[in-house]
């Protein structure tokens, strides 16, 4: 699956907790989009001394505001308190702190705070393979977010979608995302809506539009200098080639692939291993071809490489 990036909070760094509580809901705050990853907070997995000292206090803090009738403030402690359990890997602790801050939203009627929160639940759902109760989740989270935020939440839709094996829904989702995208005029929104509708695509067996998809992927790509995506988009459209049987189109792609992941030591040796098994496969096939040619009986089966997923 192809993962988006959450939007920065102003003022720290893309994953770092807010630097104050109003910051929380900010027009480009912490929006994550891709399920099972968690806000990173200074410290390491476990209960740390000042992780337990934070929960606390922001339990304490949560417990004042409504006693006061500060349900906005309420609602942001509970986030603060959510973000903390999520950087210890307990997801389903934290989703308790994303419920509460839901029902102090919908109380003092924080759009917003709505957004956050139903993202937060349906990023955390996914990560616990409950990919029903993520549906509803993102599908609630569009409804009340602003461009930005629905972009991300139809790019969770479909990948919810994805997830349950309904891969036409799946390619009606992330063609929302696609036009949200394109609407906005951000390149990397498109190039990630490309990415997504082009494995859903081939879920439904449309290798042509998956092929289409990547190749715009692939364009983007390059034109943000995101090498890494470039490469892994080449690396589809070859593993797209072999399964259409146009393993000379496959070995082209797999090449590109090595040329422009060579920053990349990582997806150079992917790459490179790509290119090696089309290749070793060619040769395997002109060998049969030539085994066969005089009239020695017909092969009873085809190899085939194994390229099911991007």
């Amino acid at each position: 699956d192809a993962p988006v990036a959450r939007p920065p909070v102003p003022g720290a760094g893309d994953d770092a907790p807010p630097t104050h509580a109003a910051s929380a809901f900010s027009s480009n705050g912490p929006d994550r989009s891709k399920a099972g990853v968690g806000a990173s907070l200074p410290f390491g997995p476990g209960a740390s001394p000042r992780a337990s000292k934070s929960l606390a206090d922001f339990g304490m803090l949560a417990a004042a505001c409504h006693r006061a009738g500060r349900r906005r403030d309420e609602a942001i402690a509970h986030y603060c308190t959510g973000v903390l359990l999520d950087n210890q890997g307990l997801p389903a602790r934290a989703n308790v702190a994303y419920e509460r801050m839901l029902q102090a939203a919908l109380h003092c009627g924080d759009a917003r705070a709505r957004a956050v929160a139903h993202n937060h639940l349906g990023v955390n759902l996914h990560a616990l393979g409950q990919f029903g109760g993520a549906l509803e989740s993102h599908k609630l989270h569009a409804e009340v977010a602003d461009t930005a935020g629905k972009f991300v939440a139809f790019v969770n839709v479909g990948l919810a979608h994805a997830e349950l094996g309904e891969h036409a829904e799946a390619a009606e989702a992330h063609q929302q995302a696609l036009r949200l995208a394109i609407r906005t005029s951000s390149q990397q929104g498109e190039s990630l809506a490309c990415a997504n509708l082009a494995l859903a695509g081939r879920g439904v067996g449309d290798l042509e539009m998956a092929r289409s998809c990547m190749e715009r992927r692939v364009q983007l790509a390059a034109a943000l200098k995101d090498t890494k995506a470039e490469a892994e988009g080449l690396k589809a459209l070859g593993r797209l080639a072999v399964e259409a049987g146009d393993l000379e189109q496959a070995g082209a792609h797999f090449e590109q692939a090595v040329s422009a992941a060579e920053a990349d030591e990582l997806a150079l040796n992917e790459a490179k291993v790509e290119l090696g098994v089309n290749n070793g496969q060619v040769g395997f096939e002109e060998w049969m071809a030539a085994h066969f040619a005089d009239g020695q009986g017909e092969p009873t089966a085809t190899p085939r490489v194994d390229t099911f997923g991007f």
